[in-house]
């Protein structure tokens, strides 16, 4: 298998799926990898020396490209005994992940739910991530990065084709074969200029606080977008809150200069 694939779907039927991206989609202002790596340091988990192997991985895998040395390392988690960072995903998502889900993509949910569609969570995170996910939030499909676990422990390596840009796509078509997809019917959340090609696909794209690849996409084709604006309630808050407005005004400066 290439990924994780959570399902329970059934087969030989036409689906509508609502497909949502997660880091900076489903989550304001972060990933959950940065989460993760957070929640990590408070514990005394991050290690250096997964650092260290996750660097040397990357200059050593660079000529192949951004996705295979950036995306795809996962090297940070190296050494980690995977059964007790599992154990404790309850405890991360209450603590970390929960407070920065973002209200609405959790009314889109909801709405598409109530709308008979097959929920799906789609993203490059961890696969235990997204299965976490997928449960708290009552998600019935999940397709995640599926890193390596060897003597127990994790070793960094993503296994099989990572979800990102068209690969998106031949991703969904394997975790519903034997189902037709309403291809028209389908609605997708993405942030990224790799989320252009599922977004194109489906008659339903949303652009969710975009980047400037995206966010010229989406005005050229009309795509609706959303803005974020969040309620202040903490200085960590704000500093998020910084960082995306620093963002969005970065997207816009360098949309106008290119029209």
């Amino acid at each position: 298998m290439d990924t994780f694939c959570e399902s329970v779907v059934k087969r030989h039927r036409t689906v509508r799926l609502a497909v949502f991206d997660v880091d900076w989609t489903l989550f304001v202002g972060t990933s959950a990898e940065t989460l993760l790596i957070n929640y990590l340091k408070t514990v005394g988990w991050f290690r250096p020396a997964g650092v260290g192997r996750g660097i040397c991985y990357a200059l050593r895998t660079l000529p192949h490209g951004v996705i295979e040395a950036f995306l795809k390392n996962k090297y940070y988690l190296s050494g980690l005994d995977a059964e007790s960072l599992l154990g404790r995903m309850d405890e991360f998502h209450e603590e970390w992940m929960k407070p920065r889900l973002s209200a609405s993509m959790l009314d889109q949910l909801s709405r598409y739910r109530e709308k008979g569609y097959e929920l799906v969570l789609l993203s490059g995170t961890l696969d235990f991530i997204i299965r976490t996910l997928c449960g708290k939030l009552d998600i019935g499909n999940g397709i995640g990065s599926r890193v390596e676990i060897r003597d127990s422990k994790f070793t960094g390596r993503v296994e099989g084709m990572y979800p990102i840009h068209a690969q998106k796509i031949i991703l969904l078509k394997r975790h519903f074969a034997g189902c037709m997809i309403d291809w028209s019917e389908c609605a997708a959340f993405g942030d990224s200029y790799w989320d252009i090609p599922l977004l194109s696909r489906v008659g339903r794209p949303m652009a969710v606080h975009p980047d400037i690849g995206l966010f010229r996409e989406a005005v050229r084709r009309g795509w609706p977008i959303e803005r974020r604006t969040v309620e202040i309630t903490s200085p960590a808050q704000r500093l998020w809150i910084e960082q995306i407005t620093r963002r969005q005004k970065s997207i816009s400066k360098s949309f106008r200069s290119h029209l």
